[in-house]
C-alpha cells in the first residue's frame, strides 16, 4: 500500500473525526447540565481530531510535534476519555493518576525521539497506553457501577474490549516486525489497523451517545416509577384513616354503596355491623389522648385481623367502626361480631387493661339503601348500649 494510500486513510480518519466531535458537541449542549463527564468526552474528540491533524500532515510539520506532540494530544485526549466515564457514572476523577500517566507517556515519547530514538518502542508504549486505559474503563464500566445500571455501559464497555484486542495485536505485529518502521507504517498492516480503530472510534461515540440516552430513559422510568408509587400512596392516603390504617369514612361509605348496589341486582344477603368503643371518653380524660390512641388503633387492628377476606373495615368517625358483610344474613354477622366482641374483651391494653365494644347488626332489605341499613345498625347498636354495653344487638 503507498504512502499515498496512507496518507488518504489518515485523511479519513481526521474527516470522520471532525464529524463525530461536532456530533458530541451537539450532545455535551444537550446534557451538560444533566449528566457529568460530557464536557470531558467533548474534550476527548478535540483532542483527539487536533492529533489526527499533525499525524495527517507529520511530513509537513517539526519533527518534535510529528512524534511527541501528536501523540502526546491522543493520549491526553484518551486521559479525558476515561475521566469521562468516571463523573458519568458518578465516581470521583483521579486526575492526579491520569496526570501522572500523561507525563510518563510524555517523558518517553521525547526520551525514545530524541535520546534513544527507537519508532518501534514509540509505536508499542503508544499501544500499550490504549490497551492499559480501555481496560481499566472496562473496569470500571462492568465491575464499579451500580448492577442495575450496568446494561447500561455494556456497549461502551464492549468497544473498549476491542480496542484493547486492536491494539494488543499491533504491539504484537509491531513487536514481531522485522523491516524498517516506515515501511510499516506506510505498509498494508498498520494501513488496516488505523482503518479498524477509525472504525472503533466511530462505534466509540455512537456507545457514549447510547449511554446517554439509555440513562437518559433509566431516569424517565425512575422518575414514572416514583410518580406511581406517590400516585398509590395518595390513594391510600385518601382512602386510608391515619390513625388506624383502616379505611376512612369516604371510603366505608363507597364499599358499601357498591356492595348494595351488588346485593340489591343478585338478591345476595348483605349485612353491616357497626361497633362503638364503651367508656371511649373515659379513657381520653383519664389517660390522655395517645392512649386513647392506642386504644383506637388496637381495636382497629384486631377487628381487621378477624374479619374474612371478603369483609371491608373501616373507622366510621370517633371510636366507632363499620364492618361491611358481603353474602351475609344478619344471623352470621351476629357470630362475626360475637366472635369479635370476645377477642376485644379478652385483649389487655396497655395502661388502660381491657376495653369492651357494643355492636349493632343490621341486613339489607327489600327497597333498602345504604342509609337505611345504618340507621337500623345505629339503632341497634344504641339498644345495645343501653341494654347495658359489651353486646350484640
Amino acid at each position: 500500500m503507498s504512502a499515498l494510500e496512507f496518507q488518504t486513510i489518515v485523511l479519513s480518519f481526521f474527516i470522520s473525526n471532525i464529524i463525530i466531535t461536532i456530533v458530541m458537541a451537539y450532545v455535551w449542549f444537550q446534557n451538560r447540565k444533566r449528566f457529568a463527564g460530557t464536557s470531558r468526552w467533548f474534550i476527548f474528540h478535540i483532542l483527539f481530531t487536533i492529533g489526527m491533524f499533525f499525524l495527517m500532515l507529520r511530513k509537513s510539520v517539526p519533527y518534535f510535534v510529528s512524534s511527541v506532540i501528536t501523540h502526546s494530544l491522543i493520549i491526553c485526549g484518551l486521559m479525558f476519555f476515561y475521566i469521562g466515564l468516571q463523573r458519568f457514572i458518578g465516581k470521583k476523577a483521579s486526575y492526579v493518576k491520569v496526570t501522572v500517566y500523561f507525563l510518563i507517556f510524555f517523558l518517553l515519547s521525547i526520551y525514545f525521539s530524541y535520546i534513544f530514538p527507537s519508532t518501534k518502542i514509540r509505536i508499542i508504549i503508544y499501544s500499550l497506553y490504549f490497551v492499559i486505559i480501555n481496560s481499566q474503563a472496562i473496569y470500571l464500566l462492568l465491575f464499579q457501577t451500580d448492577r442495575r445500571q450496568r446494561v447500561i455501559y455494556r456497549n461502551t464497555a464492549f468497544v473498549c474490549g476491542l480496542m484493547v484486542i486492536l491494539y494488543t495485536i499491533r504491539i504484537v505485529v509491531v513487536f514481531l516486525y522485522t523491516p524498517g518502521t516506515e515501511s510499516f507504517l506506510q505498509g498494508p498492516v498498520d494501513s488496516i489497523l488505523v482503518m479498524a480503530s477509525q472504525m472503533l472510534n466511530i462505534g466509540m461515540t455512537f456507545s457514549l451517545v447510547l449511554m446517554i440516552n439509555s440513562r437518559l430513559f433509566l431516569e424517565v422510568q425512575d422518575f414514572a416509577n416514583e410518580k406511581e408509587m406517590m400516585a398509590l400512596e395518595l390513594r391510600k392516603l385518601a382512602n386510608t384513616d391515619g390513625l388506624t390504617g383502616i379505611f376512612n369514612r369516604s371510603k366505608i361509605e363507597q364499599a358499601l354503596t357498591i356492595e348494595v348496589l351488588r346485593s340489591r341486582r343478585y338478591k345476595h344477603p348483605l349485612s353491616i355491623i357497626m361497633a362503638d368503643i364503651d367508656h371511649f371518653k373515659e379513657v381520653n380524660d383519664t389517660y390522655g389522648h395517645n392512649v386513647g390512641d392506642q386504644v383506637l388503633s388496637g381495636i382497629a387492628s384486631m377487628i381487621k385481623q378477624h374479619v374474612r377476606e371478603v369483609d371491608t373495615v373501616g373507622r366510621w368517625g370517633g371510636e366507632e367502626f363499620l364492618i361491611v358483610c358481603p353474602e351475609t344474613t344478619a344471623e352470621g354477622a351476629k357470630k362475626l361480631a360475637e366472635k369479635l366482641r370476645k377477642k376485644i374483651e379478652k385483649h389487655n391494653f396497655k395502661d388502660v387493661g381491657s376495653k369492651t365494644v357494643s355492636m349493632g347488626v343490621a341486613q339489607i332489605e327489600e327497597d333498602d339503601w345504604d342509609e337505611d341499613m345504618i340507621k337500623r345498625a345505629d339503632k341497634n347498636l344504641y339498644k345495645a348500649k343501653k341494654s347495658g354495653r359489651n353486646r350484640v344487638e
